[in-house]
């Protein structure tokens, strides 16, 4: 739903490691796999696949985790 919406629209901020509900930082483990990839083969079946890059933004106490955005 949320690939389907960014190519529908203007795109927008896909952030991997906050809480829906009371916006808390929620780190995600850094994937061996690449976020970009993953999200890419998610895209794939899509009719207006919409362009995207993906970052990891590692946590300073903890490098194997942090939060990873899309845009």
């Amino acid at each position: 739903k949320i690939i389907a919406s960014f190519a529908n629209s203007r795109g927008g901020w896909l952030v991997i490691g906050i809480a829906d509900d009371d916006h808390a930082v929620c780190p995600v483990p850094r994937l061996s796999a690449d976020y970009g990839q993953l999200i890419g083969e998610l895209a794939a079946g899509t009719f207006s696949r919409p362009s995207f890059d993906v970052r990891f933004i590692a946590d300073p106490d903890a490098p194997d985790q942090g939060l990873s955005w899309c845009v």
